[in-house]
């Protein structure tokens, strides 16, 4: 379809990757969801197309550079920030002086552990049990809080990376072949096997595992025993699915209890499940 004097696949590819250039990670994201979900399309509809050349090169340029410095890095470093100032300041409001402060900060490395040491000053300070207990909230909600956004951050750079990987992959797997290292198209998908929570979101991303295993086979060496022995493990590490061994002769494994099986372990058995399916990678 023609669109004036431009292609509609021209027209598409421009009004996405400006998204997939952005330094927002939520940006980049939709980006490579979209260019993901076109391409799944393309490949699970069986449609011939032209390879869409303006998105494979933008593709290839962040696999080949992905650690990207997101504007929402310096974002989170400032919600750190305020998050610590403000578990301080509630120290100091307890007993902590201001010189034992700037100690603190003068000697520490992280935020992390300068709350970490003025929870300790403070509740050397405290008596009563009440106050305690409070203090141990607040440093908690303080844990809580930096733990949180830590791992919106890092699974989020996760995603984009994986997405960005299986895209090129389903459009141009032949791209592969073209790369010095098979490193960086192997460890996105491999971290996303090992940490991705989001069952759903994991399957779609990981619909390309069987064209990088049959691309991969022409590359020597090849990884493919690197890669299973990646994927056994994690499929092997929920201790619901494979109970440790027990040195009791009564326990009858088939009446214990078990419960759900991890992410990990789920996601793993789905990329063996595709690499034994005669039609894997159109999911």
């Amino acid at each position: 379809m023609i669109i004036g004097d431009q292609l509609l696949s021209e027209a598409v590819q421009l009004l996405i990757i400006p998204t997939m250039k952005s330094l927002v990670i939520m940006h980049r994201l939709g980006g490579v969801l979209l260019s993901h979900a076109w391409f799944t399309y393309a490949w699970r509809s069986g449609i011939t197309t032209d390879i869409p050349n303006y998105i494979t090169e933008v593709l290839h340029s962040l696999i080949m550079l992905p650690n990207a410095a997101y504007d929402d890095e310096k974002m989170f470093f400032l919600y750190l920030d305020n998050a610590y100032k403000d578990f301080a300041s509630y120290c100091r409001k307890k007993g902590v002086s201001a010189i034992e402060l700037l100690d603190v900060e003068a000697h520490g490395d992280t935020v992390d552990n300068n709350a970490s040491a003025l929870y300790n000053i403070c509740h050397n300070i405290l008596r009563e049990t009440n106050d305690k207990e409070i203090l141990r909230l607040r440093y908690e909600s303080f844990k809580y809080a930096v733990a949180t956004a830590k791992a919106v951050m890092t699974s989020n750079i996760s995603r984009v990376n994986a997405l960005t990987v299986s895209s090129l992959l389903l459009i141009y797997p032949r791209s592969l072949l073209d790369s010095p290292s098979l490193n960086p198209f192997v460890k996105p998908l491999m971290e996303l096997v090992r940490f991705e929570e989001n069952i759903t979101f994991a399957q779609y991303a990981l619909n390309s595992i069987p064209i990088l295993f049959r691309i991969a086979s022409e590359k020597q060496p090849n990884p493919h025993a690197k890669m299973i022995k990646q994927i056994v493990v994690s499929l092997v590490s929920c201790t619901n699915r494979f109970p440790p061994e027990t040195d009791s002769e009564d326990v009858i494994l088939s009446q214990c209890a078990r419960g759900p099986f991890s992410s990990r372990s789920q996601n793993a058995e789905y990329v063996i499940r595709m690499l034994v399916t005669p039609v894997a990678g159109t999911d």
